[in-house]
């Protein structure tokens, strides 16, 4: 059985947004009971996602020995949800590499135990480009 952690972000403090963490929460239990693992902590952080620096969850896989490890399995929503900078992209990236962390979206795009972190990186610069295009058009 894995040792498993889920990681939710919502954007802003809106009252509707609370509905998103509660989604966010239910998806991640829902999945991880069907693969028969435990969850063992969630993380939530509710900011805006390409400032965010996601201490917390970043030092905890840091700090984890390679042979007893703590975290096995991170479990996102989306990508977008986890990162959203080139930067933090890489740090995670080469983080999860070194810890030996698989991590899986729930959307399908990736999933670290089928193929490697390589198309992580691809699909993490994808969601950078949109944020900023998205901070084009709404004049931030």
């Amino acid at each position: 059985m894995y040792k498993v952690v889920a990681y939710g972000r919502v954007s802003t403090n809106k009252e509707e947004q609370q509905t998103s963490i509660e989604s966010q929460k239910l998806m991640f239990e829902n999945y991880v009971k069907q693969q028969g693992w435990t969850l063992a902590e969630l993380y939530i952080d509710e900011s805006n996602g390409a400032r965010l620096k996601r201490t917390q969850l970043i030092e905890d896989i840091k700090n984890q020995d390679t042979k007893n490890k703590v975290i096995e399995v991170l479990i996102i929503q989306d990508l977008s949800r986890l990162v959203r900078n080139g930067e933090l992209l890489y740090e995670i990236k080469k983080l999860l590499k070194e810890k030996g962390v698989h991590l899986i979206s729930l959307d399908g795009a990736i999933n670290t135990m089928e193929f490697s972190l390589d198309r992580f990186g691809l699909l993490g610069r994808v969601y950078e480009k949109e944020l900023k295009n998205l901070h084009k058009i709404s004049g931030r």
